[in-house]
């Protein structure tokens, strides 16, 4: 839902949190680094936790948005993967809402939407379905990057067989567009410009196909409310080079 993604990319890291150690410090400047306002913050606080501890997962998180060259970033990745799940505990019902394991779960999404920007479809479905098996409950909404991974590998029927668990009744904006993209995909058939520009679901998804940029790496943050701006940004992220 967009409540629970909201919740994900949006959650308060530095409520009440009082370090007791360096690790416990490197966290904060972690959080303080996914809050700042600048990517000149944003790297400030990413050098400090670094110099405390090189090996913290949400450290290695940072780096990997802030370098260059593939080879660099995925190491990164993995990296913060492997210390991450050095505190995973699988047997909760909820793994998000412990919040150890919030890391893991960070580092594979982001690893994730860093594989699909490679156009590594397999390997990311491989990451959302590994969060998905220990956190079914999905708090970060993964069900939506694996149907656009499905539709990439070319399985329709599991791609639309994903949005019916999602929204059984497929009314939201996000199954609107996936349809559509299957629809082409399975009929090899042009996209009607007036079926692309549904305005009663969202207004400002049309300006964005239009213009037809690459829109980059995943959105580091969203408030999603049914037809804003970030809505619109998310649904085009997801749905870019299938429409």
């Amino acid at each position: 839902t967009l409540e629970s993604l909201n919740t994900f990319m949006n959650d308060d890291m530095n409520a009440q949190y009082k370090p007791v150690n360096d690790q416990e410090h490197t966290q904060l400047l972690c959080y303080q680094a996914y809050e700042a306002n600048s990517d000149e913050k944003r790297h400030e606080f990413t050098l400090k936790a670094e110099k405390l501890d090189s090996d913290l997962a949400d450290v290695h998180l940072l780096k990997a948005e802030q370098s260059e060259g593939n080879v660099v970033i995925e190491n990164h990745y993995l990296k913060a993967i492997k210390a991450a799940s050095k505190n995973l505990d699988e047997s909760l019902d909820e793994a998000w809402n412990f919040v150890l394991n919030r890391p893991y779960l960070r580092a594979r999404f982001s690893y994730g939407t860093w594989l699909m920007s490679q156009n590594r479809y397999e390997e990311a479905l491989d990451q959302f379905q590994t969060i998905l098996k220990i956190n079914p409950v999905d708090h970060q909404c993964v069900r939506w990057l694996i149907v656009r991974a499905l539709i990439q590998l070319g399985l329709h029927e599991e791609a639309l067989n994903m949005l019916f668990i999602i929204n059984p009744d497929l009314d939201d904006v996000f199954s609107y567009y996936f349809e559509l993209a299957i629809a082409k995909k399975v009929t090899k058939q042009k996209v009607s410009k007036e079926l692309l520009e549904n305005f009663q679901l969202n207004p400002y998804i049309k300006d964005l196909l239009k213009d037809g940029q690459h829109p980059g790496s995943f959105p580091r943050s969203l408030n999603l409310e049914p037809g804003n701006r970030d809505e619109a940004k998310l649904v085009y992220w997801l749905v870019y080079g299938l429409l």
